[in-house]
């Protein structure tokens, strides 16, 4: 019991430590997101952070991180929340000892979207946007089609009626457990960026799949969705379809059939040999 005390003395000393003592940067913590946090933002956050920090922080607010000194502790502890947003972009993005630097696996919109997620989980938090004066700004306008001809996804962008080149655009195709990102590409000249799409990909019953697209480009963002007749109309078939006589599949096979039927009539014969005999029996032991 003494051991166990000490451990867990070492843990939570471990947590405050490592929150505690790893400080950012002054001009680190007062940067902000150019980006709002919405709900959007949170989803894509918790994607990423189920792919990259779960098997340290655990899930978040569960308090179930991983045992180790320092204790990477949980984004939805105090210890987190009382930080900056900058502080936390900065840590993620950085790195220290143990904590991985992930400025070159992610982009600096999916380390916000990763705060943004963190943030979900404190009702008290409001966030502080940035004063973009100075900064040229863009009325964004996304025109999405998928072009045959190149089986790709073509999303051209606009502002004021203008092409805007050089915008980041990432696309994504929206399924049932999440986004599927297809990428990230920038516009050309003609403000026009391509994606990759898998035409085997299941979409509904009419074909559609549903393409949700983000652009961004000085702090001006903006998103659209839209659903695109890509793939061949997916027809839901129930997961016993073909597996069983009664099926409303009618192309069962002939020996499985002929197979069941023999099994049945089989069984009724039996039990009818058995009635016989015993009806004999019985009139025999009468005589």
């Amino acid at each position: 019991m003494k051991y166990l005390v000490i451990i867990i003395l070492l843990i939570t000393s471990g947590t405050l430590w490592a929150q505690s003592s790893w400080k950012a940067p002054d001009k680190a913590q007062k940067q902000l997101s150019p980006l709002v946090f919405d709900e959007d933002m949170a989803q894509q956050g918790r994607q990423l952070y189920s792919r990259s920090c779960a098997s340290c922080h655990g899930t978040v607010s569960k308090n179930n991180y991983a045992i180790m000194i320092p204790a990477p502790g949980d984004p939805a502890s105090e210890g987190f929340q009382n930080q900056t947003d900058g502080s936390l972009f900065y840590k993620i993005q950085k790195g220290k000892g143990a904590m991985p630097a992930f400025e070159d696996v992610y982009g600096t919109d999916e380390i916000w979207a990763m705060v943004a997620y963190f943030r979900s989980f404190n009702k008290n938090y409001e966030q502080q946007l940035m004063q973009l004066d100075g900064v040229e700004k863009f009325n964004f306008k996304t025109a999405v089609a998928y072009d045959f001809n190149i089986d790709k996804l073509v999303v051209k962008v606009t502002s004021d009626d203008k092409f805007v080149e050089n915008v980041e655009v990432a696309a994504f195709v929206k399924g049932m457990f999440g986004n599927l990102a297809l990428g990230k590409a920038k516009t050309n000249t003609k403000g026009i960026a391509y994606f990759d799409v898998d035409a085997d990909m299941p979409g509904d019953t009419k074909g559609n799949l549903n393409f949700y697209v983000k652009v961004n480009k000085n702090y001006s963002y903006a998103k659209s969705t839209v659903a695109l007749k890509v793939t061949e109309p997916n027809i839901p078939v129930a997961v016993t379809e073909g597996r069983h006589l009664w099926s409303p599949n009618k192309d069962a096979p002939i020996w499985l059939i002929i197979t069941f039927w023999g099994v049945v009539f089989g069984i009724w014969g039996a039990i009818f040999y058995i009635i016989f005999t015993l009806f004999r029996l019985k009139k025999y032991k009468a005589d």
